[in-house]
């Protein structure tokens, strides 16, 4: 595969992170396009962490990560379906139903 050089002028904490993702991609003995396409096909997310000052990216099987996709995809799946209502008349239920929130100003 032919390299290409790329000159980007970003700030100290980017570039931490840049090579902190380098590094990793480097660790795992595959290309970046490779290493990219096996973290979108495991559903693997990258996680950035700051620890004693050094910057750390970690491939990381996020579980909550999938599980907040999973619920993103239930409720487009909803509104495509048409099992949603608006929200007023949400609001107004909630306000019945729990009175501490009859407080809370109501949308205009």
């Amino acid at each position: 595969m032919a390299t290409q050089t790329v000159t980007v002028q970003v700030d100290q904490g980017m570039a931490d992170v840049v090579r902190a993702l380098m590094s990793e991609i480097e660790a795992s003995g595959k290309s970046t396009a490779d290493f990219l396409d096996q973290m979108e096909a495991s559903q693997q997310a990258l996680l950035v962490e700051r620890e004693n000052g050094k910057t750390l990216v970690k491939v990381t099987e996020d579980s909550e990560l999938s599980e907040t996709r999973k619920a993103v995809r239930l409720a487009l799946d909803d509104m495509d379906a048409g099992r949603v209502k608006p929200f007023d008349e949400f609001a107004r239920e909630m306000r019945q139903r729990f009175p501490f929130l009859a407080a809370l100003p109501e949308r205009k």
